[in-house]
């Protein structure tokens, strides 16, 4: 889709560079992380969900995208990155993943991600926006916050 290789290009893809080790926050199964694979030294997939990791293995094999870059598939437990990871990323992000966390989740989140960050790493974070022009009416519609949906910041 046009409006994701924008949002690739505008605010993902100018942080990773080569030889860089990167980490995605709710990997799913692979969508962006195939993208950026390609194009950094090191990849973390972090996720909840071991068949989402399965399944973002599977496509990035698959792809051949794992033969120049070393990926590594990751489960995710109590809100925490694994402990190995201080210190050591060029740049996280989570995209398509906060609109469907509470914000007490994506503070927690927030604070792995400064504690997992090099001294001059890069965040990208996406959060759902209740002020967004059509946010309140997705809002509306939504009976209560549920992975299926969004949970709303602002």
């Amino acid at each position: 889709r046009a409006s994701l290789q924008r949002v690739l290009d505008d605010f993902l893809l100018p942080y990773v560079s080569p030889g860089g080790v990167v980490a995605e926050i709710g990997s799913g199964g692979g969508r962006i992380a195939s993208r950026v694979v390609p194009l950094c030294g090191t990849f973390h997939c972090l996720d909840i969900s071991r068949e989402m990791l399965k399944k973002a293995r599977e496509a990035i094999s698959k792809a051949g995208l794992d033969k120049e870059t070393t990926v590594h598939y990751t489960p995710i437990d109590n809100n925490l990155l694994p402990e190995p990871l201080a210190d050591s990323l060029d740049f996280v992000y989570a995209f398509d993943t906060f609109p469907h966390c509470d914000t007490h989740t994506i503070f927690s989140y927030l604070k792995e991600m400064k504690r997992v960050l090099k001294k001059d790493g890069r965040a990208l974070v996406h959060t759902s926006n209740i002020l967004a022009p059509r946010g309140f009416a997705r809002f509306a519609q939504q009976k209560g916050a549920s992975v299926q949906g969004f949970c709303f910041t602002s």
